[in-house]
């Protein structure tokens, strides 16, 4: 009904700048300096004044954001209406997806609680985020916001207490490295494999599961040297096929990067992969979270 570089338009008006109203967005700052320049050639006249000393809406600028709010209200309103109308009684779920994080399990969990006649016939609207790490934490403390639920592995002790989990199973702990490393012809790796190379992991004390893990190679494997991480995205797995360095990654990420390839560990170290959502959640992910519990316990 409106154009949705509006809530893009409102968020940087309000955030005062493009970076922290990526933060918010959950995408990059890139994106949103497109997406605004994108607005402002639609319509035809600049709506800000950028300078070395910041951001500052012009005249034609503050026009628009007043009437921006109004009319996106004024449009959900109608819809709603027209939904009344219609008697259509829609329960929506926002699920986040991204490179790392895709939706794939979430969906497959939606045709099942979709059968269920005992439970509201959900709607599913796909919202994206980025892999970085500020865009990634800030999502995950702001779930319910504008994203209800996301598929992927938890664990991380920065992320205690700020979101739910439901374990839908757990992943074994893999190697991942460059096609053309010389490890790559293998079908499954011994740990004795790893003697003489480099193993990017995350810092120690990041995740009760890696930690283990952890232990072990410092304790008994001296030999493999650990190279710290601090969060996972693509920058790290081009990083480990550009240095040609093994990366302690999971099954779930084979696909993330043509030049990778991850291969299984004869070891017995695994991770957890669920749904994450809000600690306080809508009644409808709710229900939502319920009839995947239900489905689990079957």
């Amino acid at each position: 009904m409106y154009n949705k570089l509006l809530n893009t338009f409102i968020q940087v008006t309000d955030s005062g700048s493009f970076s922290k109203a990526a933060d918010k967005l959950f995408i990059s700052p890139t994106a949103v300096m497109k997406q605004i320049n994108t607005l402002e050639t639609e319509l035809g006249f600049k709506l800000f004044d950028r300078s070395y000393r910041g951001l500052h809406l012009n005249k034609t600028g503050q026009v628009i954001y007043t009437d921006a709010k109004q009319i996106i209200q004024f449009s959900n309103k109608s819809i709603e209406r027209a939904r009344q109308t219609l008697g259509k009684n829609e329960h929506t779920i926002r699920i986040g997806t991204s490179l790392l994080n895709p939706c794939k399990s979430i969906m497959d969990l939606w045709s099942s609680i979709n059968q269920d006649s005992a439970l509201p016939a959900f709607e599913l609207e796909i919202v994206s985020f980025e892999d970085n790490k500020n865009s990634y934490q800030s999502m995950m403390a702001s779930l319910g916001k504008n994203i209800d639920i996301i598929a992927g592995l938890y664990g991380y002790k920065w992320g205690e207490n700020l979101f739910s989990t439901l374990e839908l199973y757990r992943l074994p702990l893999c190697v991942a490295m460059s096609i053309n490393h010389p490890l790559s012809s293998k079908k499954e790796l011994d740990i004795s494999n790893l003697y003489g190379q480099t193993l990017m992991m995350m810092d120690r004390g990041e995740s009760d599961y890696i930690e283990p893990l952890r232990h072990e190679l410092e304790s008994n494997h001296p030999d493999i040297h650990i190279f710290n991480i601090h969060h996972y995205d693509i920058e790290v797995f081009n990083q480990c096929e550009q240095e040609k360095k093994l990366l302690l990654s999971s099954s779930n990420w084979q696909d993330i990067h043509p030049l990778i390839t991850t291969l299984p560990v004869r070891w017995d170290f695994e991770v957890p992969f669920g749904l994450i959502y809000s600690n306080n959640p809508s009644d409808d992910v709710q229900i939502f979270i319920e009839g995947v519990r239900k489905i689990k316990t079957s």
